[in-house]
């Protein structure tokens, strides 16, 4: 047992233990147990909707037959599950309400997005990427108030010579990284992406090209929403 991720929401956080199939409920200030959501099969983030439901992105007992588990936060309890590409990981939700499922993978190979309508519960497309493995996302801004999501891909660990990969999901051909990296997030305004691959953290300016940015190895990364800070 391991556990993969947490996610705060309102006053609970949510520890999702991969190896054990199950989320545990704690308090948000304490970290005192109060339930466990049960049935998934070896999920990886949580991402809550409103303050009534959630997803769960899930790989499969195989590792390849992903999908997003929506959960009622009331009962604890899964109500629906959505199959989506191999080794679904981290999600976005768009301001539109539809949900960008990163396809890693999982123990094979992928290079899609699904895109989720929730509220259906419904996967309405894949959108194919230039690179292998997807796992992350994050939202750009651009000047003009446009929302354009972006994708991080990892590269494949079955290639000769991986290759990451970063760029939007309008169409547009993105640019190759270093492989093996991970977590792209938005600064504040989201007006920049920042994302961590080959020992070094580098920075994204829509259209160019990614720039390194500070020499430092980073297994994670996250942004403070206010204050801009980079952990």
């Amino acid at each position: 047992q391991f556990v993969q991720s947490l996610t705060f929401h309102n006053d609970k956080a949510y520890i999702v233990v991969n190896g054990a199939n199950k989320i545990y409920v704690v308090d948000a200030e304490t970290f005192k147990f109060e339930n466990t959501i049960e049935g998934l099969s070896l999920p990886r983030f949580f991402l809550p909707l409103d303050d009534q439901t959630a997803l769960v992105s899930q790989w499969g007992a195989d590792g390849l037959t992903g999908s997003v588990a929506k959960i009622d936060l009331n009962t604890n309890t899964i109500i629906q599950t959505i199959p989506t590409g191999a080794g679904p990981d981290k999600m976005l939700r768009l301001p539109d309400g539809l949900v960008y499922v990163a396809n890693s993978g999982g123990f094979g190979v992928d290079s899609t997005i699904s895109v989720l309508n929730p509220a259906d519960g419904i996967e309405i497309s894949r959108i194919l990427v230039g690179g292998k493995n997807p796992g992350s996302l994050a939202l750009y801004i651009l000047p003009g108030g446009q929302v354009l999501p972006y994708a991080h891909c990892r590269a494949s660990f079955l290639d000769s010579s991986p290759k990451g990969w970063v760029g939007p999901l309008d169409g547009t051909p993105g640019f190759e990284t270093a492989p093996y990296g991970d977590d792209l997030v938005a600064g504040p305004n989201r007006q920049s992406l920042f994302f961590s691959a080959g020992g070094s953290i580098w920075k994204v300016v829509y259209p160019a090209a990614p720039e390194k940015w500070i020499d430092q190895v980073a297994y994670g990364l996250a942004c403070d929403p206010d204050n801009g800070e980079l952990y």
